[in-house]
């Protein structure tokens, strides 16, 4: 059978740099303002709850689940930290 689009969005979830970018363009965008704090607390609430609906890690995958949170924090101190140098 075919996966649904629920799965299909799930595997892409799965992918850590998935939330590192989002985080990275969060950062190069709003550099650390107000906003961007807000967008980074929903990332980080959104990871939450994505691994709320992915259930129980397994051993052999729970390293590449769990990443995604530290790579949100990663990448948005990165894109700030890039925009501060290039303006």
């Amino acid at each position: 059978m075919y996966p649904t689009l629920m799965e299909k969005i799930i595997q892409i979830l799965r992918i850590p740099y998935i939330w590192g970018s989002l985080a990275l363009l969060n950062g190069l965008v709003f550099a650390a303002q107000s906003i961007s704090v807000w967008i980074v607390a929903a990332l980080m609430l959104l990871f939450i709850v994505f691994l709320k609906i992915q259930g129980e890690a397994e051993h052999h995958t729970e390293g590449k689940i769990f990443a995604g949170g530290p790579l949100i924090m990663i990448g948005w101190i990165m894109g700030f930290s890039i925009r501060g140098i290039i303006f």
